[in-house]
């Protein structure tokens, strides 16, 4: 089952989102897959960074107004995949 985690955001800031996946000590992240669902039109690809045990993503400035779902999963070094977090962002003027 997915974490959520809601925040806001307005149409004329870029945004940093921190995303602790909790690892066990020693395991790493190698990859995350981030999914953007805008609440019109096309989902942007959306900047990451990896700095295990977190993953940082980058929303930027001009995302239309409303209700965007962010939906991030990770890769650990030894091949499991982590449970999805979910960021819901209310994007407003």
């Amino acid at each position: 089952m997915a974490r959520q985690v809601s925040k806001t955001q307005s149409t004329s800031e870029g945004k940093p989102y921190k995303l602790n996946f909790n690892l066990p000590t020693g395991v790493t992240l190698t990859d995350v897959t981030v999914v953007h669902t805008p609440p019109s039109g096309s989902g942007l690809e959306v900047q990451k960074i990896i700095d295990a045990p977190v993953a940082w993503i980058y929303l930027p400035t001009g995302l239309v107004e409303g209700r965007h779902i962010v939906s991030v999963v990770a890769v650990t070094d030894d091949a499991h995949v982590s449970p999805e977090i979910r960021l819901i962002i209310d994007v407003v003027i």
